[in-house]
């Protein structure tokens, strides 16, 4: 049991910070594996906590700097991030999606990836606009969509926007802090009774899925600088989802 909630924390850490969506490769391996361990969506939802961690210990300095620049502008955009998501999060929290549907999700999150590749620009993240952020709030709603990767809306759409190629990776982890959060916080509400049934569990994989966000962030300096591979890698999910499955 032990090993499979360790691979379980593998998944969820690299899934959940490259474009390839935590929650489209839980559905494939539900539907591949015989194993009740891809059931547990709440998991999926709950170890944003560890990339919440990872995020504010490793990028604190520009956190702060952002606060202690822009106080309430940054609270604000928080705020402005949070609306879409959320409704979102409500609406389609335990809809079970077809797994030709997830395939379909990934087909748009590859096609998203290409468009975007190519766009580069100087911009910082202090420039992003009150309609930027209300657009990107709408984008970021899908991120409850099998398939479809928070991180690589985020990611595309500052590269669309043309913010700077260099820091792009660390501004879509620190835009993702918020829906990060209000994800985090909804999970808890609404399935308090199911996270106390399974708590030692949830925080197991949590403490595991922290350390292996950790030192790939950190040591490893993973990022988000080669679409071909991830588009590729994306396109063979995809292939399985649609026609393997």
């Amino acid at each position: 049991m032990i090993f499979k909630y360790i691979f379980l924390s593998i998944i969820i850490s690299i899934s959940e910070i490259l474009p390839i969506s935590k929650l489209g490769h839980f559905y494939i391996f539900n539907n591949t594996f015989n194993t009740n361990i891809f059931n547990d969506l709440t998991i999926v939802k709950l170890s944003n906590l560890s990339l919440i961690i990872c995020i504010i210990l490793i990028f604190k300095k520009d956190i702060l700097k952002l606060l202690k620049k822009n106080n309430l502008k940054y609270l604000k955009q928080s705020l402005i991030l949070l609306i879409f998501p959320s409704i979102s999060f409500i609406l389609f929290n335990n809809f079970q999606f077809n797994i030709k549907i997830v395939g379909i999700f990934f087909v748009f999150m590859i096609l998203l990836l290409i468009f975007s590749s190519n766009k580069k620009g100087p911009r910082q993240i202090k420039s992003i606009t009150k309609k930027e952020l209300i657009i990107l709030s709408l984008l970021s709603s899908l991120y409850v969509f099998p398939g479809i990767s928070k991180i690589g809306i985020i990611f595309s759409f500052l590269k669309f926007r043309k913010f700077d190629n260099k820091n792009i990776f660390k501004y879509s982890l620190i835009l993702s802090l918020p829906i990060n959060i209000i994800t985090v916080i909804l999970s808890i509400i609404i399935d308090f009774k199911k996270i106390q049934y399974n708590i030692v569990s949830y925080i197991f994989v949590l403490i595991i899925t922290f350390f292996i966000t950790y030192y790939l962030i950190k040591f490893k300096n993973i990022k988000i600088n080669n679409l071909k591979k991830i588009v590729i890698y994306l396109t063979i999910i995809t292939i399985i989802t649609l026609f393997l499955i």
